[in-house]
């Protein structure tokens, strides 16, 4: 009786990439992973705007503000109608410094606060008590 002959070995089945390189294109690009990343990223940053405006914008729909809550934005600066252009871009400069200052100590102060472990309960404590 003749031997039987080996079963051939399987034929591997082609990946995406192999496929593509074999048909002549070239493979994902560095750009296409970064692409992929950023739109990870801006998706669900630019969703948490749009929600935040329309959120605004049915909270106050005529759009007046009280001047007393919008401080934050003219804390070092209070445009008036006879400054120069050099005072309003001085004060300007000097709004966004004060602004970037206030939200670094918020950062750091939050950052603290989580190095710390102080939950929730306990920062509303102290600011409510």
């Amino acid at each position: 009786m003749p031997p039987t002959p080996a079963p051939a070995p399987p034929t591997p089945t082609p990946t995406p990439d192999a496929a593509t390189a074999a048909a002549g294109s070239a493979p994902p690009s560095i750009l296409d992973d970064l692409g992929e990343d950023l739109t990870g990223v801006a998706t669900p940053v630019a969703v948490c705007m749009a929600l935040t405006v329309a959120l605004c914008r049915a909270l106050n729909p005529d759009g007046a503000s009280n001047p007393d809550v919008v401080r934050l934005a003219t804390l070092a600066y209070d445009e008036r109608a006879g400054d120069s252009a050099a005072a309003k871009l001085g004060g300007g400069l000097l709004n966004a410094l004060a602004f970037v200052a206030i939200m670094a100590a918020m950062t750091f102060g939050l950052f603290v606060l989580f190095k710390l472990k102080v939950g929730f309960g306990r920062v509303a404590c102290v600011f409510c008590c």
